[in-house]
């Protein structure tokens, strides 16, 4: 009896599974849901600040000056300790949880930036790749992210792996993962994006302090603001991989179920054009890569509702990029697809060729 318990629980969680991959529907309405989620927590403590400041801030706005780490010397300060998570089954590896100063300071408790590292050998003299993951990432997530560590690890790359602010041990106590990133205050919300970026270089630069071989980038959704803003003009990644990547801001602000909100900033003195400027500035669209075009993979899906086709195919053209894939999924199932993950791995192996 148990038995039979087990299979028809199996047999339904497997029709759920193919009824959701299958039904373009639901795959829009969960993307829909997720904006949704991200609009309440902007309601439920709405403080927008001062729209005076968030014009001064546009007016004086530089990339170098907000997302340009300090000259020093981080071998000096970073903090490494063991991790004891997100392991693989591979006993030849090594976990380490690199510790830095933050300039985020909602929270005593998690005032540091944190990163995680995944090592197959010595960094000295190796491949690195940094690895940046989107809002909302969680000890759950690491199910699903995992299978682009094995097939990294595979071609001999370190993994180093960024912790965002409110996220996992840097979320506040008694909060969500993620809840908290975005809030009411677009000027807040701007320079969290960018304090991430700084993080990144800060990363960059300690990476290229210990004589690493190469470092590239992977990064996902909202991840890919904050590498591509970090790495503006830094160093030259060796490849770049951008899955499902926030590329607009005001695509998500200028969404329908927004419309309320939109009215709101507005009574407070934040006409949307204040918005849409103020979002552009972190708004991977309007900034090129540096790096070789045929050196870059994009896996995006053709329902993604925070990432409208015409967006991605836009910065497509103006990046040049040669590697693009679509899949028949949204923004909240695309780590669902078994083909990105088998892409993935087509694209590291010619990667190794070059």
């Amino acid at each position: 009896m148990l038995n039979n318990i087990k299979y028809f629980k199996n047999l339904f969680a497997i029709t759920l599974f193919l009824f959701i991959f299958n039904c373009v529907f639901i795959q829009k309405k969960l993307d829909e849901i997720g904006i949704n989620d991200i609009k309440n927590e902007i309601l439920s403590d709405f403080q927008p600040g001062d729209p005076n400041k968030l014009k001064e801030f546009i007016n004086n706005f530089s990339l170098n000056k907000y997302s340009s780490s300090s000259p020093i010397n981080y071998k000096n300060i970073i903090k490494i300790k063991k991790l004891n998570k997100w392991h693989l089954k591979d006993s030849h590896l090594n976990y380490e949880k690199w510790i830095f100063p933050s300039e985020f300071d909602y929270n005593a408790r998690t005032n540091k930036a944190i990163f995680y590292v995944i090592k197959k050998q010595s960094l000295k003299k190796s491949k690195v790749i940094l690895w940046v993951p989107g809002k909302g990432v969680s000890d759950f997530a690491f199910n699903f992210i995992k299978k682009f560590f094995k097939i990294e690890l595979k071609y001999n790359y370190n993994i180093v792996i960024y912790i965002p602010a409110y996220h996992l041990e840097r979320t506040e106590i008694g909060k969500k993962s993620g809840e908290g990133f975005f809030g009411a205050s677009i000027l807040n919300n701007t320079e969290n994006i960018l304090k991430s970026s700084k993080e990144l270089n800060m990363v960059i630069k300690y990476l290229k302090s210990i004589k690493v071989k190469s470092i590239s980038g992977w990064a996902g959704s909202m991840g890919v603001p904050m590498l591509i803003l970090g790495n503006h003009n830094n160093i030259k990644f060796e490849h770049l991989v951008l899955m499902i990547p926030v590329l607009n801001f005001n695509t998500v602000f200028m969404h329908k179920n927004f419309k309320e909100l939109l009215g709101k900033y507005n009574g407070y003195g934040f006409p949307i054009q204040i918005i849409k400027s103020a979002n552009d500035l972190i708004s991977p669209i309007h900034y090129k890569l540096f790096v070789n075009s045929n050196n870059i993979q994009i896996l995006y899906g053709k329902y993604d509702q925070l990432n409208p086709v015409s967006t991605i195919k836009k910065f497509e053209r103006d990046n040049k990029v040669i590697n693009i894939i679509g899949y028949n999924l949204s923004h909240a199932t695309i780590l669902l697809s078994k083909k990105m993950y088998t892409d993935y791995d087509k694209f590291l192996k010619k990667i190794q060729t070059k």
